[in-house]
């Protein structure tokens, strides 16, 4: 079925005062976008940039323990191939110990370290005491558990942190056993690690800033760490990490933990091959999120201070925009006023041209045709009833008579009944009856008995809108049947007529059929602001006219 449906233009214009509202949304709504974009590009770059660098402060994290490890994994290498050297001595090979320490004093090592040669009760030569000094037992020194067995299975083997009884020093021993002709050992030798030379080799590494490095032993005893330029005993690890730790079974890695003192740390480790010693390099959360932090203020401040400058920039434009905006109001309302004005005179015009049709139709053109009319009963009184000619003055009888009752539809049409003092509701449903009894059409008519409440002005318009309708259903639908309505709800007033004519089965360009009926129409809906709809199918047309409700009072 085809339908053709359309709302139709009347003219009408925006209210001039919604305007400036509009455009300022539209123009906060601008500049609140365009900033929004702006600062969401910064804001990832900037995050962006944050993040990059927090992950190359973990990778410095990582760095850095590896680089201690391998510090340590060459101290360590250093002082074993010192010990080599050592073994091989002749004097040591002659059980000659006097000449052996003596050889021991003069080989250079590193500040911070010693030598010592040991056999399985005591120190025998110490390279920083005389021979024949007072030195204490092994047992004195307290040795860790399976100390022996790790020097009988071990090339060389690393004590953890012990006291030094000779020295009064804290250190580490780096030891190596002293093997005979028969593969068997009675002395060990061993390179003392103190720690002052730890310390060095901590010094040695360029640490990133704020950061904690230490040195643990196979069994995670701390050995020593530094926090910037301070070098202390390692504390004792904390026991999160310290089972994380052991469940690790990379060589190096990170862990998130708590540090010795509580506080939430980022951990890089390196485990060393040779030695299972652990180099630790632990930065705390607080400090690695701090620049994401001071960038997300900063931000925050940065999006604070682009708001006040969106808003000045927006009172700015709007005060460079408004006054041009406030004469286009004053010259649209000015426009407004003239088009309801000319649209006015307009319609009186038509009215009043429509009223002088209809009075010269029925006073002379009416006149002419009853004239006609009582000649054409004179001639059929006259003739005689057998005459051939009866027929054809029965025939111009007949026409005269259609002429007549069209002559007077077209002149209810053109000039029907004004309100009067009945109302619209008795006017307009009065009308419709005249209409459709004259027409020769059925239908029904439906009023709101509430539309004797509208202003004076809006009920003649929708009486002259249904006369319109109806002419265009008279002259063009063909129709047989129409519907006429005015309904009124709390929004809107609803005047409807519809029929069952032609409709969709109207030739192309069927428009002309509409002549100056839609127009007139329209143009009596300007002065109220409402809309005309018109729609056509194959059933028939429907002709709407929608009118705001005034407000009362």
């Amino acid at each position: 079925m085809q339908t053709t449906s359309s709302d139709l233009p009347n003219g009408r214009q925006r209210p001039a005062e919604g305007l400036k509202p509009r455009l300022r949304r539209r123009l906060a709504l601008l500049i609140a976008c365009s900033l929004a974009f702006v600062f969401a590009l910064s804001a990832a770059y900037v995050i962006a940039n944050v993040l990059r660098a927090r992950s190359d402060e973990i990778e410095r994290l990582r760095a850095a323990s590896s680089l201690l490890s391998q510090a340590l994994d060459r101290e360590v290498a250093r002082s074993h191939a010192l010990l080599i050297g050592l073994e091989h001595s002749p004097a040591l090979q002659a059980h000659d110990i006097r000449a052996f320490q003596q050889q021991m004093a003069s080989t250079k090592v590193p500040d911070g370290a010693w030598l010592t040669l040991s056999d399985r009760e005591k120190l025998v030569a110490h390279s920083l005491r005389p021979f024949g000094s007072p030195l204490p037992t092994l047992a004195d020194f307290k040795p860790q558990p399976a100390f022996f067995e790790r020097i009988d299975q071990l090339d060389v083997s690393l004590t953890g942190r012990v006291l030094g009884v000779t020295l009064d020093k804290t250190a580490v021993a780096v030891n190596m056993k002293v093997r005979d002709a028969d593969g068997s050992w009675a002395y060990f030798l061993t390179t003392v690690l103190s720690d002052q030379r730890f310390a060095s080799i901590l010094k040695d590494q360029r640490m990133p800033a704020k950061v904690t490095a230490g040195i643990y032993d196979h069994n995670l005893h701390g050995v020593v760490a530094m926090r910037g330029k301070e070098v202390f005993i390692a504390p004792v690890m904390a026991p999160a990490a310290s089972s994380a730790l052991r469940a690790e079974s990379a060589a190096a890695g990170l862990i998130s933990a708590a540090d010795a003192e509580g506080h939430r740390s980022l951990l890089a480790y390196a485990r060393s091959d040779a030695t299972h010693w652990v180099s630790m390099v632990a930065s705390r959360q607080n400090d690695l999120d701090a620049p994401v932090h001071r960038a997300l203020k900063t931000l925050a401040l940065a999006g604070v201070l682009m708001g006040f400058a969106g808003f000045a920039a927006w009172r700015n434009l709007r005060r460079e925009i408004e006054p041009p905006i406030d004469q286009l109001e004053r010259n649209i309302a000015t426009a407004d006023a003239t088009v309801k004005q000319l649209t006015g005179r307009l319609l009186q015009a038509q009215e009043d041209e429509h009223q002088r049709i209809a009075r010269e139709l029925h006073d002379s053109t009416a006149q002419h045709l009853v004239g006609a009319m009582l000649g054409v009963v004179h001639l059929e009184r006259t003739l005689p009833s057998d005459n051939a000619d009866r027929s054809v003055l029965k025939d111009v009888k007949t026409s005269v008579e259609s002429a007549l009752n069209e002559l007077r539809t077209f002149t209810l049409l053109l000039h029907p009944r004004d309100l009067g003092e009945s109302g619209l509701a008795h006017a307009l449903t009065d009308f419709v009856q005249g209409f459709l009894r004259r027409a020769g059409l059925r239908g029904t008519v439906s009023v709101d008995e509430a539309a004797d409440s509208l202003p004076f002005e809006l009920q003649r318009s929708l009486l002259r809108i249904a006369q319109a309708a109806l002419a265009n259903v008279y002259r063009h639908a063909k129709a047989t049947q129409v519907r006429v309505s005015l309904e009124i709800n709390a929004q809107h007033i609803v005047l409807s007529v519809d029929d069952d004519g032609l409709g969709g089965r109207r030739q192309s360009g069927s428009d002309q059929g509409h002549g100056v009926g839609i127009p007139s129409m329209q143009g009596r809906l300007i002065p109220f602001g409402g809309e005309l709809k018109l729609e056509i199918t194959a059933s028939g047309t429907s002709v709407r006219a929608i009118v705001p409700r005034p407000v009362a009072g």
